[in-house]
């Protein structure tokens, strides 16, 4: 089992700019904070990568999440889940979570 990522988890992308979720939901809480669902977006700050010319990664979306826990019919996101980050010059770079809440878990 794996823990359900909620807004108040640390997401990072590889280059260690911070990920914000605004949560498409707020209906359903793990300790106090809304889950956060795979069609939920991310926008990127502070992302330093830079190859010739500075890129930072911008948005992250979410290919991969619990098969057997939803919310409104849509999959919640876990510690397990697999996000990208997408760059403009760089493509698609993976995302890092830190889970906050250690109560509520899915597969």
């Amino acid at each position: 089992m794996t823990m359900v990522l909620t807004v108040s988890a640390t997401l990072t992308c590889l280059h260690s700019g911070q990920v914000k979720t605004p949560p498409s939901q707020t209906r359903v809480l793990a300790m106090g904070s809304p889950v956060l669902v795979q069609s939920d977006l991310g926008t990127v700050t502070g992302c330093p990568f830079a190859t010739s010319q500075p890129s930072p990664c911008t948005v992250v979306t979410w290919a991969s999440a619990a098969t057997r826990v939803f919310v409104n019919f849509t999959p919640v996101l876990t510690s397990a889940s697999s996000g990208s980050a997408t760059n403009p010059n760089a493509g698609p770079t993976k995302v890092m979570a830190t889970v906050t809440q250690t109560k509520v878990q899915a597969t």
